[in-house]
């Protein structure tokens, strides 16, 4: 009630079904949707691609535009058990709703703290610049994930996202049992930074 026919059938037609339509005299009329069935793990694949494929697209846009830094992709690695070394700074948000994930921003040290002197030229003299730096990339990689969040919603995506947090320290090691991950290598005229997705065997 009050949504047309015409709404319908282009919902049922973005999931690959269609409906049929079928009237009798004096009897009625019999409306069949017929949608495709999608097994869950291949369901929840197609929307972690589709989310990372949509943050990736965000990050890049953010370095271009806000720091006019061009980054590119230079390797894609599957890790079907959870086992990295991160760089020594470290930002991650958690994913619920209709993907489970966890999405972490990683650099070294050094990277981070040129991206805030890019940002903030002369703005923290006398600062603790490491710790600066830190709160940075935790509010570039929130930064990222809102603007991707707006993406995805717009296709029908719905997620929440949670407070970014910051792990910091050198040799700082990954490695959650049953826990995958797709790493996402990325180099600048700053050097190589990370983004990093783990989730659940299954997805992959």
């Amino acid at each position: 009630r009050g949504v047309r026919m015409s709404a319908i059938k282009s919902e049922v037609e973005k999931l690959g079904g269609n409906i049929s339509i079928l009237t009798k005299k004096n009897y009625g009329t019999t409306f069949k949707i017929t949608l495709p069935f999608i097994e869950k793990n291949v369901r929840e694949k197609i929307k972690i691609d589709f989310i990372i494929q949509t943050i990736e697209k965000n990050l890049i846009k953010y370095f271009e535009h806000e720091l006019a830094v061009k980054i590119e992709e230079v390797e894609t690695t599957k890790l079907f058990e959870c086992n990295v070394n991160l760089g020594e700074i470290a930002a991650f948000i958690d994913i619920k709703g209709m993907v489970k994930t966890r999405i972490i921003f990683s650099l070294s040290e050094s990277k981070a703290m040129s991206i805030l002197k890019l940002q903030y030229p002369d703005a923290f003299e006398g600062e603790n610049l490491t710790e600066l730096a830190k709160g940075n990339i935790a509010e570039i990689l929130n930064i990222i994930i809102g603007n991707s969040l707006r993406s995805l919603e717009k296709n029908s995506i719905f997620i929440s996202i949670g407070t970014p947090i910051i792990i910091s320290g050198k040799n700082t090691n990954l490695n959650q049992s049953g826990q995958s991950m797709i790493i996402k290598d990325y180099n600048s005229k700053y050097g190589k930074i990370q983004m990093l997705y783990e989730m659940d065997s299954f997805l992959f």
